[in-house]
């Protein structure tokens, strides 16, 4: 089975299947030219961060192609996973831009868009600790810390961001095992 994590924070390996993934950001169209390959699974947990121009990826139209390209990098019935931080439903777009919390529907919505399908959900990575309303968006709490010593025991007891974890598959006739 051949996977790619995309947009994940760096973890040994993990860090130069980001670097793969970086050009198919810039030129999603390509993203399984770039592999030269296509996969049967893709974990999608895009960590933005305020000081990285990357994290305008799910404005509009870059998002939908950013979807579009693990839709056709994807094998028939292959996966795509997406871990991100979750604002509370209703949340106004600009809002979730600038905080780096994203609606469930919104990035749902992206992937049905590009033709997944809603195949599981999971509470996995939860944390109702978090009350989405900090100073400094989702990069308040750990592990960024972007107050510093500011308020830092009150962010470290809260902990790491309520995160929404989706499965999606590529329809397909490929038999999947889970």
């Amino acid at each position: 089975m051949r996977t790619i994590w995309v947009g994940v924070r760096s973890f040994g390996a993990v860090c130069l299947l980001i670097v793969m993934a970086v050009p198919a950001m810039l030129a999603p169209c390509t993203l399984a030219q770039d592999l030269e390959t296509t996969l049967d699974q893709i974990l999608s947990g895009s960590h933005r961060d305020p000081k990285d121009a990357a994290r305008d990826r799910y404005r509009h139209p870059n998002a939908d192609a950013m979807f579009r390209a693990f839709y056709d990098a994807l094998k028939p019935s292959g996966v795509l996973g997406v871990v991100d931080h979750r604002a509370a439903p209703g949340t106004p777009f600009e809002k979730q831009i600038e905080s780096g919390y994203l609606t469930e529907d919104y990035v749902i919505g992206l992937a049905q868009r590009a033709g997944f399908e809603l195949d599981a959900r999971s509470e996995v990575n939860a944390n109702p600790r978090d009350t989405k309303d900090h100073p400094m968006g989702v990069w308040t709490l750990p592990p960024t810390l972007a107050l510093g010593d500011q308020d830092r025991d009150k962010y470290l007891t809260i902990g790491e961001s309520d995160r929404m974890t989706l499965g999606f598959v590529k329809p397909g006739f490929v038999k999947r095992d889970r």
